[in-house]
This record gives structure tokens, C-alpha cells and sequence, in this order.
């Protein structure tokens, strides 16, 4: 991946190393629809349109070569032929480069699959199970909003003290945070002051400490 997810001076992205092998697909689909027509489908697994991967695969797709989402499947379970079925979730990814007039679409296979528990508790065949609908774009989670993407920031959003640390174990009083008000059943303590202590110097009843 660090080879090819790489920016115009060669270099690879900051998360190419932390992204899904399918997104090298998705990159070099997108390199070669450049200055043309033609338009690509992928049967992916599910990851690529969640959580921290989506900004380190899709950013650089939308912002280096212009790519925009026509259709997609959401996810849907994909099972093998074996006897011992290995299930993999997956989603459906059409998208091109080049101008595309015709409504955008999103599918949906309810449920994962044709099969719905009735009131008898049985196991019956869905006469209906997908569902389309027409969207006015498709952002890189899948759903008809906006493209924007939710990356990781070490600076708050509003105004609002910064973390100087998030929830890690530390002795010998390293770290204090003098501003945040508090009340302690630990004898010889007051309010007003928050330290970090050593793990013995917690009272083994879990009901007491800090509150």
C-alpha cells in the first residue's frame, strides 16, 4: 500500500499503511479513469466505508483525482459455498471521474439477506428484500449527505481546557491538573486539585475514590 497510495511527489499518505489492501483497487481505478469516461464497480469488503479508514481512503480519491460515488449497496453478508461458510460483509461501490447527470442511487438488502422471523418464530422468504432510492449524492459513508470526513484532531472544537493525557496509569504525582474541582474520599486530600497516584494507593473498596 505504501507504494501505491502515494501523493504526486511519490510519497505515500500518512494512513496508507492503516487502510484496507481493497483500497489499492479503488486508487488505481481512479488513476486510470482520469481524462475519460469510463466509469468502475467494486465488490468490497465493508471497512473502507467505516470509521477511521474512510478519510485515509476516500480524501485522497476526492480531492487528488475528483471521484463522486454514482451507485452503492450497503452492506450486505457474503457467503461462501463450503460447508463451513465463512461470512464476509461487503458493499457495492460504483464511481467514476467524469460527469454523471443520472439520479444517484443507494441499495439496501434488508436485514442482510431474503430471510425474515415471522410471529410463529419461523424463518420465511422475504418477498421484497431490497430497496432502492434515489439520493442527490452519495458521500464516501454511504448515505446521501455532504462529503466531509471525520478525521482524528488533537485540538478541542469549542473552547475548552486541552487533555493533556487521556486515560493512562502514571505514579509519583507527574501529572497534576490544578483547575479541575473535585472531591476525594482519600484521607488528607482536598478539593481543588487532581493527582495521579500509584495503583496501591487506591482503597480496595471499587465504591470508593474519586467521585
Amino acid at each position: 500500500m505504501l507504494n501505491i497510495y502515494v501523493d504526486e511527489k511519490g510519497n505515500p499518505y500518512k494512513t496508507a499503511g492503516k487502510i484496507d489492501y481493497v483500497a489499492a483497487w479503488y486508487f488505481k481505478s481512479a488513476e486510470m479513469m482520469q481524462g475519460n469516461t469510463i466509469r468502475t464497480a467494486l465488490v468490497s469488503t465493508n471497512s473502507i466505508t467505516q470509521g477511521e479508514q474512510v478519510a485515509g481512503v476516500w480524501k485522497p480519491l476526492y480531492e487528488r483525482f475528483g471521484v463522486h460515488i454514482d451507485f452503492a449497496h450497503r452492506t450486505f453478508r457474503w457467503d461462501s459455498e463450503a460447508n463451513i461458510k465463512a461470512h464476509v460483509h461487503c458493499v457495492i461501490i460504483g464511481f467514476s471521474t467524469a460527469e454523471n447527470l443520472k439520479p444517484k442511487q443507494i441499495f439496501n438488502t434488508d436485514n442482510y439477506g431474503c430471510l425474515r422471523i415471522n410471529t410463529e418464530n419461523e424463518a420465511v422468504l422475504r418477498t421484497n428484500p431490497y430497496q432502492s432510492v434515489s439520493v442527490r449524492n452519495i458521500n464516501a459513508y454511504l448515505t446521501d449527505a455532504p462529503d466531509v470526513f471525520i478525521e482524528s484532531r488533537n485540538k478541542p472544537l469549542c473552547n475548552v481546557p486541552e487533555m493533556t493525557t487521556g486515560n493512562r496509569q502514571c505514579s509519583k504525582q507527574k501529572n497534576r491538573i490544578e483547575t479541575y474541582r473535585y472531591c476525594t474520599s482519600f484521607p488528607g486530600r482536598t478539593c481543588g486539585r487532581l493527582s495521579c497516584f500509584s495503583p496501591s494507593a487506591f482503597p480496595a473498596n471499587p465504591g470508593s475514590g474519586i467521585r
